[in-house]
């Protein structure tokens, strides 16, 4: 099997958990994963993570060093909600058109943090007071009064970013269960 095939393999196995439900989401920030998406940054800067992946408010070193790779955008919304296809990525970086780096499972598992909590930052209003509500896709605080909004079974559902909403209308219920 091919290093292209493998990698979507283990691709659509983490999408599989995800719509399975495993993964838990827009629960209160604690205090640990708070320690974990700091030592995410901090690898994420060590390792120069962003000679590729720069822009969008992430800790840039400048332009990418192999300007024909084009590396994602770690800001994606399905990379807030899947922390197993970065972990994935990661374990098996020798599958991707990824440099190689040389990661611990500690690391790994911090960067995968990180990643996943770039979406709701990059999407948040740096000005924002007092947040009455959080996104039920990205958990990305703010203000309903001037959110994007759905309707299901009769709630209101709140949203930063059209992203976000379009994935919430594709499987309203089981974002709604959150």
């Amino acid at each position: 099997m091919n290093k292209s095939k493998v990698f979507w393999l283990i691709a659509t196995i983490g999408a599989i958990i995800l719509s399975a439900g495993c993964l838990e989401q827009n629960a209160p920030i604690s205090g640990a994963l708070e320690k974990q998406i700091a030592l995410g940054k901090k690898v994420f800067a060590q390792k120069e993570c962003g000679k590729c992946h720069g822009g969008a408010g992430l800790p840039s070193q400048g332009a990418a060093q192999q300007p024909e790779m084009k590396a994602p955008d770690l800001t994606s919304v399905f990379l807030a909600i899947d922390t197993v296809f970065i972990k994935a990525h990661l374990r098996f970086i020798e599958l991707s058109q990824m440099p190689s780096i040389d990661l611990t499972q500690q690391e790994i598992d911090a960067l995968a943090k990180y990643v996943a909590s770039l979406h709701a930052k990059a999407k948040t209003d740096p000005n924002l007071q007092n947040p009455d509500g959080a996104c039920p896709v990205c958990g990305a605080p703010l203000k309903m009064a001037g959110a994007l909004q759905a309707e299901y079974q009769g709630k209101s559902f709140y949203f930063e970013c059209d992203d976000c909403k379009r994935l919430f209308e594709r499987d309203a219920g089981w974002y709604a269960k959150k």
